[in-house]
């Protein structure tokens, strides 16, 4: 098994390097520091997850809500990735 690790930013980004067999597995390190919701913002971006079913219902309720809002702009996940 190959790991690609460093600068993996975006969803997509991880989601090319799986899809091209570039790397077995994706680890994303400093960019969950800057935003711990890394993992279902890219889930949202690339169409998986745009309800937060994949968390337990207490932590989606509050998720969803808060997309609902508006919460002041889009995560990091959302900027414009390698496809862009």
């Amino acid at each position: 098994m190959t790991m690609a690790v460093g600068l993996i930013i975006h969803g997509d980004q991880a989601e090319a390097i799986l899809q091209d067999k570039k790397a077995d597995l994706v680890a994303v390190g400093r960019e969950f520091i800057h935003n711990p919701n890394w993992a279902m913002d890219a889930a949202q971006k690339l169409g998986v997850d745009a309800a937060f079913s994949a968390v337990p219902p207490q932590m989606g309720y509050w998720l969803e809500k808060r997309a609902r809002r508006g919460f002041g702009g889009n995560p990091s996940t959302w900027q414009k990735g390698i496809a862009g």
